[in-house]
């Protein structure tokens, strides 16, 4: 590592710290910028180790801001019925014995933010050809999580505030914008690339492998896969981090960033995406 590369390692990897000590106990930051400070100083490098205390309680507080920001929506979120709630499709509906279910974001009103888990009954559905990003007008009855359930506890790691039990949806016509509308529109040109020239079964699975997307992919298919002992292959669960990191390498190489200081920075994304 030459001398001009070594404060930008520091500060990608104090912030990495940072960011992963944020969730635990507040004392647990100061003692992972106290021991990066000394090891800093311990390197022949005295002169950064006031840096990578800063840089380890900056990555802490932005962790700490991030997870109370996912936490906000769930403050805001009252049991019971909502009509015409316009949300944005976040994920792909996923089948299950007892109808559908798929992630939405609410995109106006005083929910806006705050992401939802959508139970579809088997009495009900989602408008067809509906795709990630598309915008909803749905109603039907907020509950919050199960507080005791694991599986609540697993849908609050993904920020999920609450489940929305649905009676009725319908699409506006519109599609979110923003980075997130550039993104869907880079996932569908995915989507058409890798199923391009497929039949339809082929297409279902050639998806599922590559881009996680499972959820056409039929029940014999998925389970003579099972029987395979091949069936984590049909859910990718890095396609979103691999998006970012699709997005990641050219501005860091732009920026001229050494192998090791990517790898650093690639690390933290994927981290941050997986959280």
């Amino acid at each position: 590592m030459s001398a001009a590369q070594r404060p930008f390692h520091v500060a990608v990897g104090c912030v990495a710290v940072g960011l992963g000590v944020s969730p635990a106990a507040p004392h647990l930051a100061l003692i992972a910028a106290a021991a990066a400070g000394l090891l800093v100083a311990a390197c022949r490098a005295p002169q950064l180790a006031p840096l990578a205390v800063a840089l380890v309680m900056a990555g802490a507080a932005v962790g700490d801001a991030r997870l109370a920001a996912l936490d906000a929506p769930a403050a805001r979120i009252r049991d019971g019925p909502v009509e015409d709630l316009r949300v944005h499709l976040a994920t792909p509906p996923r089948r299950s014995a007892f109808g559908a279910s798929a992630e939405a974001q609410v995109a106006r009103g005083p929910l806006r933010g705050a992401r939802l888990l959508l139970r579809v009954p088997r009495w009900a559905s989602l408008p067809r050809g509906i795709e990630i990003g598309h915008e909803l007008a749905i109603s039907g009855r907020v509950r919050h999580l199960d507080a005791s359930s694991d599986f609540a506890a697993h849908l609050r790691d993904r920020g999920i505030a609450a489940e929305l039990l649905l009676d009725h949806a319908g699409g506006t016509g519109r599609r979110r914008g923003g980075v997130a509308g550039v993104l869907d529109g880079m996932r569908a040109r995915a989507e058409r690339a890798v199923a391009a020239g497929l039949p339809p079964a082929e297409a279902a699975l050639a998806r599922g492998m590559v881009l996680g997307q499972d959820e056409a992919i039929d029940d014999a298919t998925r389970q003579d896969w099972r029987d395979a002992g091949l069936a984590h292959l049909l859910a990718v669960s890095g396609q979103n981090v691999m998006l970012l990191v699709a997005l990641a390498v050219p501005l860091l190489a732009l920026a001229r960033v050494g192998p090791r200081g990517r790898g650093a920075a690639l690390l933290v994304l994927g981290c941050e995406q997986q959280r």
